[in-house]
């Protein structure tokens, strides 16, 4: 009997220490449980923020090209000019005799007005005055005609070249062009022009002027 008592003892006593040490095994992995817990929120970083734009790869890193505006180059424009006056015209003199007399050739204004204002400048000079022939008037109109079309000295010249001047003889002729729309400024214009002006100063008693219109034709003839 006494040993049947002490075996139930001993059996009881071992289930209890087995179940406290079921027990201690249970509180101690829910310590560990616990502590790893802890550990994984304590290793994690805080999120990182980034304020404007999504980030998504590298290429979204890299700044985009700034684009540089096209500068269109300002070309200055310079305006046009008309030139009212023609090179200084003095064909190669054919020395020939001189005519007896030349009479004289009524005008009236403007030409008269012009041709007032062309002695006034030869005597400022020092120089003889000119007046008008039958001759320089002709070849006057008739070049006043055709520069209304060809405002040059082409058939001037050609004139000269081919001996066809409407001059019985020459020594020296002179020829003047301007195109304006004031008659009275039209001296004015050759005498600012050096080469218009040393025209106005040659030895070629015979001059005429007619103009057609805002052209001007100045004719200068010595015999």
């Amino acid at each position: 009997m006494f040993k049947f008592i002490r075996f139930l003892l001993i059996t009881i006593f071992s289930f209890l220490t087995l179940i406290a040490l079921t027990q201690k095994v249970f509180a101690g992995q829910k310590i560990f449980s616990w502590f790893e817990t802890k550990t994984k929120k304590m290793s994690v970083n805080p999120p990182i923020k980034i304020f404007g734009t999504e980030v998504k790869s590298e290429h979204d890193l890299t700044p985009a090209p700034t684009s540089v505006p096209t500068v269109t180059p300002i070309i200055p424009i310079n305006p046009p000019v008309t030139p009212t006056l023609q090179p200084t015209i003095a064909p190669t003199a054919v020395p020939t005799a001189a005519p007896t007399s030349s009479p004289s050739v009524s005008i009236d204004d403007p030409i008269g007005y012009i041709m007032n204002a062309i002695n006034d400048y030869r005597r400022s000079k020092g120089l003889s005055s000119v007046s008008p022939d039958p001759n320089t008037c002709n070849l006057a109109r008739i070049r006043s005609g055709e520069i209304v079309d060809n405002f040059n000295h082409e058939n001037f010249y050609n004139m000269g070249n081919n001996n066809t001047l409407p001059y019985p003889s020459y020594s020296q002729v002179t020829e003047n062009l301007a195109m304006i729309d004031d008659y009275k400024k039209v001296v004015d214009l050759w005498i600012n022009s050096p080469t218009h002006a040393e025209n106005m100063q040659k030895d070629t008693p015979y001059v005429c002027v007619a103009s057609n219109g805002y052209y001007y034709a100045y004719e200068g003839w010595r015999p």
